[in-house]
């Protein structure tokens, strides 16, 4: 769940300032930059070389020996961030001679005085990988864009490479103005995010969301370009924590909008109106225009409980926008079969639609429709005819599902004034059925599983007879009988 219902992310405005480093095209040789050589690896060496560079007449290289395991990094001294930014991007030039294993570019997160903001995984460091095949033989330019946590005062960055005989050149490392004129923010599921919302004020480091083993939690992505953005996309790669989150855990869905041209009641809207999930991969921004994406996170069944950390990509102009997460799992699993009674009726839906709203339903515990189907009621000259025939293969198909609780269609045992659908007249005819809830009826759900019959009894205005005649398709389910009281609803 949302630990804060709308939390600035970043907002990229015109003027955004810069983070300098240092020497970050090696023209001064290493100046401002160290080796980085662990105990438990084999090292290489880190060197400033005049041939085949990018650009100037300097570049880093880092070359490793041969060996199993094998890590080189070079790194910088603290690098001081602009309090009036949070989003930075960075870019850097890159050549394999001879392929790394992993390249990586390490962002630790550091106070204002230049002391590191310990454990990482509560402060949000970020950590890049630049593909390593692109840069083969030719040199490559990689960015990607990264968000400051409110704590962070600055950075130390190292570049890392991570494999035997690996011989890398990098040249021109800089963290130039971020991407201008889009905002980026967080917002809760319970607000829909409308075309003309403004991002918050206030600022934090991201996505925390929280859940048991085959649950879900979902959060809102917001941006809002003040020029057009062509092509955005997210993406995932897997969380750590004690275990791993897989990236398949993910799915995003940018909000559609559908247009409210007749107000239903005085808390409406009028509109383009934010409510279908779309399943287009990427989206256009048009300038002026919020657009919201909808991230669900599943955790699996058999999860270790703990927090799990990592970022969600936004793609965008050309870049790479890391958005920190965190996912709280509570280390246990929710039953396989779902024991909390729910009721999600789907009232209107395309002919070719329903089996989507069901899965949709079942896939996050719900149940799938809101009645079992296969019964039909008529009103002829006075006289009630209930028609169960199709009852068994109505149920058959929701008890696939893993549903709990279902009405019997068209048939109501309670306060809803008798036989829905069949005008006034029916309503006088099955009068009897508008009995009083015995006290706390409504509030015992009955279970009670369905079986075959091909009776189809016929009451003339007798709500007993109505019900004796139902009681023939029920077996007794947990509460020890067939017949539900009056102003109950069927349980299935």
């Amino acid at each position: 769940m949302m630990r804060t219902l709308a939390s600035l992310l970043a907002l990229w405005a015109s003027g955004a300032l810069a983070a300098p480093i240092a020497n970050g095209d090696f023209e001064r040789g290493l100046e401002g930059w160290s080796p980085v050589k662990p105990a438990e690896f084999a090292n290489g060496d880190i060197t400033a070389v005049t041939d085949d560079v990018h650009a100037g007449r300097q570049a880093l290289r880092i070359l490793n020996p041969p060996g199993e395991k094998v890590l080189t990094g070079a790194i910088t001294g603290f690098l001081p961030l602009p309090a009036e930014a949070r989003a930075f991007e960075i870019r850097l030039w890159m050549k394999s001679v001879v392929a790394a294993q992993t390249m990586e570019l390490r962002l630790a997160a550091m106070d204002t005085q230049g002391q590191a903001l310990v454990p990482y995984t509560d402060h949000g460091w970020a950590f890049l990988r630049p593909p390593v095949g692109d840069s083969v033989g030719k040199w490559t330019e990689f960015s990607a864009m990264f968000l400051a946590q409110p704590d962070w005062g600055g950075v130390q960055l190292t570049v890392w490479v991570n494999g035997a005989n690996a011989d890398v050149r990098f040249d021109d490392i800089r963290l130039p103005s971020p991407v201008n004129g889009v905002a980026l923010w967080t917002e809760g599921p319970l607000r829909k995010v409308y075309p003309d919302a403004e991002p918050p004020a206030a600022a934090s480091g991201g996505l925390d969301l929280a859940a048991p083993g085959d649950a879900h939690d979902v959060a809102q992505l917001c941006l809002r370009a003040d020029r057009a953005v062509k092509a955005v996309s997210v993406s995932f790669a897997e969380l750590s924590g004690p275990g791993k989150l897989p990236a398949s855990a993910w799915q995003a869905n940018w909000v559609g909008l559908v247009p409210v041209t007749k107000r239903m009641n005085v808390w409406s809207l009028l509109g383009p109106t934010p409510d279908p999930l779309l399943t287009d991969p990427v989206h256009d921004l048009a300038p002026g225009e919020t657009w919201a994406i909808w991230l669900t996170v599943h955790v699996p069944r058999g999860t270790a409980k703990g927090v799990y950390r990592g970022s969600v990509r936004l793609a965008l102009d050309g870049t790479t926008v890391q958005v920190p997460v965190q996912v709280r799992v509570y280390g246990f699993d929710l039953p396989e079969r779902p024991r909390l009674r729910t009721m999600a009726r789907v009232w209107q839906h395309h002919p070719d639609d329903l089996q989507l709203f069901y899965r949709d339903l079942q896939e996050h515990r719900a149940n799938s429709s809101g009645s079992i189907g296969g019964i039909s009621v008529r009103l002829v000259d006075g006289k009630m005819t209930v028609d169960t025939a199709g009852v068994k293969a109505a149920a058959e198909e929701i008890r696939a599902l893993g549903s709990q609780a279902h009405n019997v269609p068209n048939i109501y045992l309670g306060d809803w004034s008798g036989v829905a659908g069949l005008g006034r007249a029916a309503r006088r005819v099955a009068g009897p059925l508008r009995t009083p809830d015995p006290p706390g009826a409504r509030r015992r759900a009955r279970r009670a599983d369905l079986h075959d019959s091909g009776h189809q009894p016929e009451a003339a205005g007798h709500g007993e007879h109505l019900e004796l005649a139902l009681a023939e398709h029920l077996q007794p389910g947990a509460g020890g009988r067939g017949t539900p009281a009056r102003g109950e609803h069927l349980g299935v």
